[in-house]
């Protein structure tokens, strides 16, 4: 048997080398894609996050091991129309994001546009995304925010607040909402951004006269405008380059 034969829904073993010793995983694939030199196959492994999905090669898989999907019959159900799109948020998309000095690598997918890198240059202060340097620094000619858009509503000892509204300040929430989806498992978070308010938390050098600071997003909550609940917030996400340094409690 040879790779060629492996399909998207195959349960697979695949060995790795952790600290000097072969472990060996449970895995499915997920996707395939032909590369110049040989196929790669996304996987999954069972019982893990989806964040360390990842692509490997053949000579990863033990081929004396597959097992195939079970055929499914085939009927006009409005179900088996969404399989492909749903396979496709299984996949990663985005690698890395470089936001500021960081460079960030991503845990999911995105619905970033498909023209995006593999990499991708965020603006740290509106959240536009683009495919180069130099696309940034052009933008920065332009770009005269220093801040989230919205309401101050807390500032002390370097840290801020900012609270936005889905709808009224709709193309940053639209970016958070991009860029937190490449690091939280969330499947409606990017599409649902008018029904919620956003509260953005930054940091900012106290030092620095008003009108030169400079507010870097840290993190963010969202909770829903109305909520039958009481209970209502939605999202919570400190980046990962700031996490473990306390920021998370602030947020809580």
């Amino acid at each position: 048997m040879d790779g060629s034969e492996l399909i998207v829904g195959c349960k697979v073993s695949v060995s790795s080398m952790q600290n000097g010793v072969v472990v060996t995983k449970q895995a499915e694939i997920v996707a395939i894609r032909n590369t110049e030199e040989t196929p790669e196959y996304y996987l999954h492994y069972n019982g893990f996050n989806k964040r360390l999905d990842q692509w490997v090669t053949q000579d990863r898989i033990d081929m004396s091991s597959v097992e195939f999907p079970k055929k499914k019959k085939q009927k006009e159900d409005p179900k088996n129309k969404n399989i492909a799109a749903e396979d496709i948020y299984r996949v990663k998309n985005i690698d890395t994001i470089e936001i500021g000095e960081y460079s960030v690598d991503s845990w999911y997918f995105s619905p970033y546009p498909k023209k995006m890198n593999k990499t991708i240059i965020i603006c740290e202060y509106c959240l536009y995304y683009f495919n180069t340097k130099e696309e940034l620094a052009s933008h920065f000619a332009t770009c005269v925010h220093k801040r989230p858009p919205g309401k101050q509503i807390y500032r002390k000892a370097g840290i801020s607040f900012f609270e936005l509204d889905g709808i009224v300040h709709s193309n940053y929430c639209r970016n958070l909402s991009l860029l937190s989806k490449l690091f939280l498992d969330h499947k409606t978070l990017f599409y649902d951004i008018d029904v919620f308010l956003f509260y953005v938390m930054c940091i900012y050098n106290p030092s620095d006269p008003e009108e030169a600071r400079e507010y870097k997003i840290v993190g963010y909550f969202s909770k829903e405008k109305e909520s039958q609940h009481g209970y209502n917030i939605a999202c919570l996400l400190v980046l990962p380059h700031y996490q473990r340094k306390g920021y998370g409690k602030i947020l809580n």
